[in-house]
């Protein structure tokens, strides 16, 4: 007799999910809820806890993170041996990530019993190869959303030469992080990874030596919804959070190439930048005419309803924009680079925004938009039914709980637990497998 799982997905992070102010925790925490709405049972842990109080359907969903004895310590560290073990140990030093930490994931999964164990972020495989020592049937998936590399190289190409160091130095430790984490023994590597974009998607795959799917960012449809305020005539709105580097340099772009024009052409436009922790090269743009800077809202919907239009000039970066989604449910007309609609599903009509290529492409679109009213409307309304029908999260939902059925083990997870103690005395008596150590470094 085995023992039967007790959740059917645990959703753990190294960081806070809480609040939804990144996008791995836009992601994470919205999967989560759009599985339970499916009627699965979700568990979410992480190894920070969040500090500020998660709302009341989160709070029920969340598990502490347990404290590993060492027995659970020297099995997680199992899971990292091989031929890399060395190299692996220095890497989670590097990230400032201990062992002894991260092993309490292995207490978590002996509690709950996970039909499937999510890891969100970026140090996502370092979690799920501790788990390959003590269970090998257990399907481990990295919702990694952007693949790390190909990001920071998308950054090196604005900064230029300057961001050489920088940026080559980033790409080295998520490039190995993927190929000594995904890969080496087959029982050991992840049984999948999960782009939100099919050039993601394809990255992660050839990265890790693993399987990898597309599941796209949904949006809260209901929470993001139009509302029939007055909007504020030539006007527009950009948000996001103002010290990561492609909203930026998003931002920077615009005023420097865009916005200069229009308030010279209309003196009486307006811009509104939204966003939590603005750097000083934001903080200096609302020096501008015409620009307000909003930092740090609790809800930033009402300033985005107000506005004109939604203004994403990405130049960086990858991954679907959340905030895209966001102003796409709020049905306002969006203008947007061709870097903003990568990944974007539209089935075989024609994006439900503008998509605009240079400076000149941008002011004249931004133009027509203030002074077409009825036209805008259409296309936020466009593009309001654009998203209900592509990137509700309900059907991400439906996409991970097909793919985790298609993965399900075919020998049992979970052993009872006299065979589980006589497992952990083994490991106990063996002193020649090393143990996953800060000093292992």
């Amino acid at each position: 007799m085995h023992h039967p799982p007790l959740l059917d997905v645990l959703i753990i992070s190294e960081l806070p999910l809480w609040p939804l102010d990144r996008g791995f925790r836009v992601h994470g925490v919205n999967m989560a809820k759009a599985l339970r709405g499916l009627g699965m049972r979700v568990g979410l842990s992480t190894m920070t806890e969040p500090e500020q109080k998660m709302p009341g359907e989160l709070e029920q969903m969340h598990i502490a993170w347990p404290t590993a004895d060492a027995v659970d310590t020297k099995r997680f560290g199992l899971g990292w041996s091989g031929r890399l073990m060395g190299l692996r140990c220095k890497l989670a030093e590097h990230q400032d990530l201990g062992g002894p930490q991260m092993a309490g994931l292995l207490t978590l999964v002996e509690r709950t019993r996970p039909a499937a164990v999510i890891a969100v972020g970026q140090h996502g495989p370092m979690l799920l190869r501790g788990l390959a020592w003590a269970y090998p049937n257990l399907p481990r998936l990295w919702y990694a959303a952007d693949e790390p590399v190909s990001f920071q190289l998308s950054m090196l190409r604005r900064e230029g030469l300057g961001g050489l160091r920088k940026r080559a130095r980033l790409a080295a430790v998520f490039g190995l992080m993927q190929m000594c984490f995904n890969r080496g023994n087959i029982a050991h590597r992840l049984t999948s990874a999960i782009g939100v974009s099919p050039g993601d998607t394809r990255r992660l795959g050839m990265m890790g030596g693993c399987k990898a799917l597309t599941i796209r960012n949904g949006v809260d449809t209901d929470y993001y919804r139009p509302d029939n305020c007055h909007r504020i005539p030539r006007s527009c709105v950009f948000w996001g959070d103002l010290a990561f580097e492609p909203n930026v340099d998003a931002a920077t772009w615009f005023a420097k190439n865009v916005w200069q024009q229009l308030v010279y052409r209309w003196p009486d436009a307006s811009w509104t930048i939204i966003g939590r922790r603005p750097c000083r090269a934001v903080r200096e743009l609302a020096d501008l005419p015409g620009v307000e800077l909003i930092p740090d809202v609790q809800d930033l919907r009402p300033q985005v309803r107000a506005s004109s239009a939604v203004v994403l000039p990405m130049r960086a970066g990858h991954g679907i924009k959340n905030k895209l989604l966001e102003a796409a449910a709020m049905g306002m007309p969006i203008l947007a680079s061709p870097r903003a609609v990568n990944g974007l599903r539209f089935g075989e009509g024609r994006p439900p925004m503008m998509v605009c290529r240079g400076a000149s492409d941008w002011a004249e679109s931004l133009n027509s938009v203030w002074h077409n009213p009825a036209q805008a409307g259409a296309m936020g309304g466009l593009a309001r039914q654009w998203v209900m029908q592509y990137h509700a999260w309900s059907h991400a939902a439906q996409q991970l709980s097909s793919h985790l059925q298609s993965i399900a083990p075919d020998q049992p997870i979970y052993v009872p637990s006299g065979e589980r103690l006589l497992s952990r005395l083994e490991t106990q008596q063996s002193t020649e497998q090393p143990s996953v150590r800060r000093e292992a470094a």
